[in-house]
């Protein structure tokens, strides 16, 4: 007669306890291979992000008051007389019809996008400051900006010049500086390419001109149509300067674009030199800069600390995140409190990058 053997209830339950350690352990590894794989590609997203939004402001806050063979003379007509907007140009008009981006008090300032006719201030190609939430900053051409953010403004033309023989292809949607030593005109691309005072345009270049404000606003991506939930995330953008192909020269306008995607902050600090000695003496913020500080740019300003805070673009539960965060961008600090939906669904990354001015003191 043969005999059977079965497994006791102990044995039974040492073995479902066996299992279940295992079943647990390969889970636990599995979810925290997962948790890895999600960190890993969450810090290259954060650190992609935080370097191109670095690249696109260093790259304009270097070349800030670049007029090619023009730099180093102040850009107004009434303090040089060699500076001219050519023909019937009316930055006045631009201003009344496109809501052009300049400080609050114009008649205090110089810094629209051109210069001001026969105005006695120097002309202001840089400025910062932040966004607040009444706040009509810079005619409140950037009234959606994101508060407590910061943002910059910048004008210059572009490193890459042409001269007048070569006959440049010149885009009518662009305005252009026409430049020599002591001697500037601006015109638009639709013009044809204008004469100094003596009747000619020899020994001259031709860049083209810009006017850049970097700020933040925040877009919504996604909508729950469950509870009406709106998912956004902050986007750095950027307002330029262009006109319609056949429109006049006085027509021209500031278009915003979106550059990139989930940069929540940014702040600047400003090295500047008051005794001209080329070195540094300080690194302040918009906020202790005064009026004359940023008329006289020029002459002061030699580099600018850059700080971007970058935030993954959609939000994903961290459990083990238990801990209120802060940042610090140079002029201010951010925080986020251990509950919060910043804290608790979101990495952050912060990068800086210090950028000197190439022509910084050129005469």
């Amino acid at each position: 007669m043969k005999q059977y053997y079965a497994f006791s209830l102990v044995e039974l339950l040492i073995g479902v306890l066996v299992s279940t350690i295992v079943f647990t352990s390969v889970i636990n590894v599995l979810i925290a291979n997962d948790e890895t794989i999600h960190d890993a590609s969450e810090r290259s997203e954060l650190q992609e992000n935080a370097r191109l939004a670095l690249d696109l402001l260093a790259r304009d806050i270097q070349m800030a008051g670049y007029w090619g063979k023009y730099t180093g003379n102040n850009f107004n007509s009434s303090l040089t007389g060699h500076f001219k907007l050519d023909g019937t140009f009316n930055p006045v008009a631009m201003r009344a019809k496109s809501n052009d981006c300049y400080f609050s008090h114009i008649d205090s300032s110089n810094n629209a996008t051109f210069s001001q006719n026969n105005s006695p201030l120097p002309f202001m190609f840089i400025w910062s400051g932040t966004k607040r939430n009444k706040d009509k900053v810079l005619n409140d051409c950037i009234g959606k900006a994101k508060h407590g953010t910061d943002f910059i403004q910048i004008k210059r033309t572009l490193a890459q010049q042409f001269r007048p023989w070569m006959k440049p292809s010149l885009s009518h949607s662009h305005y252009y500086l026409l430049s020599r030593e002591n001697e500037a005109i601006l015109f638009a691309g639709n013009d044809s390419i204008p004469s100094f005072n003596d009747g000619t345009n020899q020994n001259s270049l031709i860049g083209e001109y810009q006017h850049h404000v970097y700020f933040i606003e925040h877009e919504t991506i996604q909508k729950d149509s469950k509870n009406s939930r709106k998912l956004t995330l902050p986007v750095l953008k950027r307002k330029y300067l262009f006109k319609n192909k056949s429109a006049a020269r006085s027509e021209g306008r500031l278009r915003s674009q979106p550059l990139v995607e989930g940069i929540a902050n940014m702040g600047f600090l400003f090295g500047m030199d008051r005794n001209q000695d080329g070195n540094v003496d300080s690194f302040d913020s918009a906020s202790n800069l005064t009026l004359t500080d940023w008329q006289n740019a020029h002459e002061q300003l030699v580099a600018v600390k850059i700080f971007v805070l970058s935030r993954t673009l959609l939000p994903r539960l961290r459990s083990s995140r238990n801990a209120s965060l802060k940042f610090d961008l140079g002029n201010k600090v951010v925080k986020f409190g251990k509950n919060s939906l910043e804290a608790k669904s979101y990495a952050w990354l912060v990068m800086s990058r210090t950028v000197k001015r190439i022509n910084y003191n050129q005469d």
